[in-house]
């Protein structure tokens, strides 16, 4: 199948095979274009109860939980990111500050509460986002630690890691915010009040040859309106300016007659 312009691609050829399914919301929150390729790694990884599946002779203890313990469950993505010891005690940490609830909740649904989590604040919003992903790949890099170097590694640890890579993408983003590098200075963050600014950048396009431009506005203060102008021809060379008190008025009046006006000036001047 060739594309619009009758050209044959691979692209194309794509395109007329394949099967298009929905947009995954959840999938495409864990992509994240601060850390694309961490958290959708982690989550689909061969945990234990995956081999077992073809029949390959696997630990019956799960890596991030005491082996020691009456309650000792095969690995699963869960139990490793949501429901072990380990993983209960990061989360525990994060989302106490934040009033997020964790408790039993599998990991698409402990996702899903974070992302829908009503932020305040542009920071909070990014946080609530990447948080999450970070921590999935930090209980993942925790798991593999114990499992193929035998080391565990310490919630200490764990939550410093967390850290450090939050407050890097979080200087970033917003460098000039000075937010702090330790938890209690970030959920502060999350609460402040943050005034946000768009910027446009407007251009004024010449007129064609043989002809000039009217640009017009209006200001109207407690109900007493004002309005100016410019005529300006093909090279920006102002050649009329203008600006008019109204007296009592509405912005549309004010607006309008400032048009006019104008409009009337260059008839009568050809």
């Amino acid at each position: 199948m060739s594309t619009n312009t009758g050209q044959f691609t691979v692209g194309s050829a794509w395109e007329n095979c394949r099967q298009r399914k929905e947009v995954n919301n959840f999938n495409s929150g864990v992509w994240h274009k601060e850390v694309p390729f961490l958290t959708w790694r982690a989550i689909h990884v061969s945990t234990e109860d995956r081999i077992a599946i073809f029949g390959i002779e696997i630990d019956p203890n799960c890596h991030c939980c005491n082996n020691n313990s009456q309650n000792a469950t095969i690995e699963n993505v869960d139990h490793l990111f949501c429901l072990g010891e380990h993983a209960k005690k990061i989360w525990r940490f994060f989302v106490g500050p934040l009033g997020i609830d964790y408790n039993n909740m599998n990991l698409k649904m402990l996702l899903l509460k974070w992302w829908n989590f009503k932020a305040r604040n542009c920071i909070a919003k990014l946080i609530t986002r990447i948080l999450p992903l970070i921590i999935c790949w930090e209980l993942w890099k925790s798991r593999c630690s114990k499992k193929f170097e035998n080391i565990r590694t310490s919630f200490h640890k764990t939550k410093t890691n967390i850290l450090f890579t939050l407050v890097q993408i979080l200087n970033n983003r917003f460098g000039r915010a000075r937010i702090g590098d330790d938890w209690k200075s970030i959920c502060l963050a999350c609460e402040a009040l943050i005034e946000q600014r768009i910027s446009k950048i407007f251009k004024w396009i010449k007129p064609p040859p043989q002809t000039v431009k009217l640009n017009s506005d209006e200001s109207c203060i407690q109900g007493m309106c004002g309005c100016e102008g410019l005529v300006r021809n093909m090279q920006g060379i102002v050649i009329f300016a203008y600006s008019i008190p109204l007296g009592p008025g509405t912005s549309n009046f004010a607006e309008a007659a400032a048009m006019l006006f104008g409009i009337k000036w260059c008839a009568a001047n050809g």
